[in-house]
């Protein structure tokens, strides 16, 4: 492969990542967080297949990183927020049907 065709497959890999982080939302469902998740993690691999493959001196990879690990920093953050939530409200419910019961006893 040339030069040309691996920086075209690495830019193809930056335009992807950037489009994740224009369009991250804290509105997205914990399904779609970790989806766009694993997207992630494939294009980080991409990328870095792709980078490696050029000179050092052309080596954008730590650019890309930084980018890539404050993203993914955003979605972990939301699936923890949304599974903290989710025992908050199972926590809740158990507690909520404890005092029921204990009313109809």
């Amino acid at each position: 492969m040339d030069e040309a065709t691996i920086k075209k497959m690495r830019g193809r890999a930056k335009s992807a990542l950037t489009r994740i982080i224009n369009f991250f939302s804290e509105l997205l469902s914990k399904s779609e967080l970790l989806s766009r998740t694993e997207r992630l993690d494939d294009i980080f691999k991409d990328f870095d297949h792709y980078d490696a493959m050029l000179h050092e001196e052309l080596s954008e990879i730590e650019e890309f990183e930084e980018k890539y690990f404050e993203i993914k920093a955003k979605y972990q953050s939301d699936v923890d927020t949304l599974n903290s939530s989710s025992v908050m409200n199972a926590s809740s419910i158990t507690s909520e049907n404890c005092i029921i019961n204990e009313l109809y006893s």
